[in-house]
């Protein structure tokens, strides 16, 4: 369960997303670390063969719902997707709410939302477009 920078060129390319961390089945040392002092949540990234996979994750106490917006951008203009849901907690380890495979030169911005049942805010990660 090691962490694994992204190639400085990828970097540069993603300077929107605060750091990238392997995916594992079980919580990365940088999600234990964020569980152990409350609500937390985040998106991991990931090098494959396929692409760059970008997951989001919360605690299991982060909230009740969640939305992730991507924001792509192409020659001709830009494009978001919208994923969310409801926060599916099991057990005391991160949640993983989503993984997505996008094309490795892909210029993007990433914001992860978790939200209370009341509607309030409780976790934000990454920027706006």
């Amino acid at each position: 369960m090691g962490i694994k920078l992204i190639s400085l060129s990828s970097l540069a390319a993603l300077a929107s997303i605060w750091f990238a961390v392997e995916v594992d089945e079980a919580p990365s040392e940088a999600r234990l670390a964020q569980l152990g002092s409350g609500p937390a949540c985040g998106i991991d990234l990931t090098e494959t063969v396929d692409g760059l996979v970008v997951t989001a994750w919360s605690a299991p106490d982060a909230g009740a719902s969640w939305d992730m917006i991507i924001t792509q951008r192409t020659g001709g203009g830009s494009f978001d997707i919208y994923q969310g849901g409801d926060i599916d907690a099991r057990g005391e380890g991160a949640v993983i709410l989503s993984d997505i495979t996008l094309h490795m030169e892909t210029d993007f911005n990433a914001r992860l939302s978790t939200w209370s049942q009341q509607g309030e805010l409780l976790c934000r990660w990454g920027q706006d477009a």
